[in-house]
């Protein structure tokens, strides 16, 4: 299907208890670019803190512009940096500060530990995985009879997976968990993120990420080794192929993977191969999967067409109780939201005529974000800047080129709600 609102379409405003709610017992896995990133951070922050981050960024230290319609100032405070807007950290230690405080920094961090993230950029990788998991909501009656049921059906023959994925699903009932795997580097030079197994610290608030934590990663990322997991692409990670130090195969013999390419998968027999390597593992219980990489150029053909059906299997359907198939399961490609380089490299129509019918063939679906933000693409970067009351419009929108100010997130998150909350299950 493809998912797209007209402009006069009137969507309800999700309050924290009914997203809570809705996305109880649910994980919600992003992977893709730096708006995905911040579509992921605004969406935990909203879990977590019952509000959506501040809808302006602290743009280079000056008198805030932008006022909220009791006519409050609108931006983050110098000293608390936006998550949703990378550029408050330049003068608070950059990336590495930025990243260590969503890992949950010496204190906890914005998410109070709740965020589970070794993050770090170094000259050679960018390994960003994230996981935020909430607070437990009270049990409902149907989760009791859930976890219940699952348990007399499998207490005698519950094999190792099984009793994993019980006391799993024990664990985090009336929970809601977010996850996020960095995809950059220009089509058809893709870089899929190396990353290491989450401890499960986010489900009690104990997760910390220091600068020592940092500097011990920076430099196996500078080293390109010790990953739990480090895969040529995101087609090999969700292949099941093994490379590296992932080289465990949970459903048959040990296998490495070689020279994998997008055209020489058997793309109709991967449903077969029932092959779960570390990385998998991670996000097993995943059943809403996101993926976009549209900045970093037009997403081909050849790759749509093999990683959206590993994404359909990945998040395979499932019969509702109701009858039909349940709306719980679900994979989707985000289109690139409107910018100046996606105007530039007619991204949006590329997405729209050649990936949405890709994502269709394989029983994902399209979540048109370009629909609605396309013609923030018509506000242009200019060069050599202006002055700065010439801008107004463009920062009201963008903090650079291609990012938004975090309103915008805000905005196509409340979108993702109405999509998936107004669905019946």
């Amino acid at each position: 299907r493809e998912l797209l609102l007209p402009h006069t379409c009137r969507l309800h405003r999700y309050t924290p208890l009914e997203t809570r709610r809705c996305l109880r017992n649910d994980h919600l896995l992003f992977l893709g670019d730096s708006l995905t990133r911040y579509q992921f951070l605004s969406l935990a922050h909203f879990l977590h803190s019952g509000k959506w981050p501040p809808r302006f960024g602290a743009r280079d230290n000056v008198p805030c512009r932008f006022l909220d319609a009791e006519g409050r100032e609108a931006c983050s405070p110098p000293e608390e940096p936006n998550i949703c807007a990378e550029g408050d950290w330049l003068d608070q230690g950059g990336w590495p500060a930025f990243l260590q405080n969503l890992g949950g920094g010496n204190d906890g961090g914005v998410f109070d530990g709740r965020m589970e993230s070794r993050s770090v950029r170094s000259s050679v990788n960018s390994v960003e995985n994230m996981q935020y998991v909430s607070p437990p909501l009270p049990l409902e009656e149907e989760d009791r009879r859930e976890l219940t049921s699952f348990y007399e059906r499998n207490k005698e023959t519950m094999a190792n997976y099984d009793a994993e994925k019980y006391t799993q699903r024990s664990l985090w009932a009336g929970r809601t968990k977010l996850s996020f795997v960095f995809e950059h580097g220009w089509e058809p030079n893709d870089v899929f993120s190396p990353g290491w197994n989450f401890t499960g610290c986010a489900y009690s608030g104990h997760c910390r990420y220091g600068p020592e934590d940092y500097q011990r990663n920076f430099v196996k990322a500078e080293n390109n080794t010790g990953f739990d997991w480090n895969h040529s692409s995101i087609v090999e990670a969700f292949d099941g192929g093994a490379t590296g130090s992932d080289s465990t195969d949970f459903n048959s013999t040990n296998s490495k993977s070689t020279n994998i390419t997008y055209t020489n998968i058997n793309s109709t027999n991967f449903a077969k191969k029932k092959k779960k390597n570390v990385f998998q593992h991670q996000f097993f219980d995943a059943n809403y999967v996101f993926y976009n990489r549209g900045l970093w150029g037009k997403l081909s053909l050849d790759k749509a067409d093999v990683l959206f059906p590993l994404l359909r299997e990945f998040v395979p359907p499932i019969h509702s109780k109701h009858g039909g198939f349940s709306q719980k399961n679900r994979c989707f490609y985000r289109s690139t939201t409107g910018c100046e380089r996606s105007q530039e490299g007619d991204i949006g129509n590329w997405e729209h005529e050649i990936v949405r019918k890709a994502a269709f063939r394989s029983g994902c679906e399209y979540l048109d974000f370009h629909h609605v933000t396309e013609e923030f693409g018509d506000l242009q970067y200019a060069f050599p800047k202006p002055p700065g009351d010439d801008m107004f419009e463009y920062w009201s929108v963008f903090w650079d080129s291609v990012h938004y100010q975090p309103w915008v997130y805000e905005e196509l998150n409340n979108l993702l709600l109405n999509i998936l909350c107004n669905s019946s299950s």
